[in-house]
């Protein structure tokens, strides 16, 4: 019974990031800024994630975690998720020509430890203006 629960609960996360995902792709970033995060208070590694606001206020987190499948990349709302992480930077960059789906393709669809993890997916995002 727990194992159905489970399946249930993982194919009703994975179609609200589906459709949140669609919903906010086209959507034009004015700013973005990075956070990070330690994981747990034993590990040195921290997760980093790019915050970005759109046109219209609404704010997203984009970050990438290690999945079994290709999908290397959550799109979550930024309200409840990003709270406790720190902030990089003093400011905020200003963005003119990339969209919430520029920040995912630049993060990447596949997830290395050591080649293409949550660091590498931070620095390109923080690239595109």
């Amino acid at each position: 019974m727990k194992f159905v629960l489970v399946i249930v609960f993982l194919v009703a996360v994975v179609t609200w990031q589906a459709s949140v995902r669609a919903d906010a792709e086209g959507e034009q970033v004015v700013s973005a800024r990075q956070y990070r995060y330690r994981l747990n208070f034993w590990e040195v590694r921290l997760t980093c994630a790019v915050l970005v606001t759109l046109k219209n206020e609404q704010k997203w987190v984009v970050h990438k975690v290690p999945q079994d499948d290709s999908s290397g990349v959550v799109q979550i709302s930024a309200e409840n998720s990003i709270k406790y992480w720190t902030a990089m930077g003093s400011e905020p960059k200003k963005i003119v020509n990339s969209t919430v789906l520029d920040y995912v393709r630049a993060a990447g669809y596949r997830y290395h430890y050591t080649r293409n993890n949550e660091g590498h997916a931070c620095g390109r995002m923080m690239t595109l203006n």
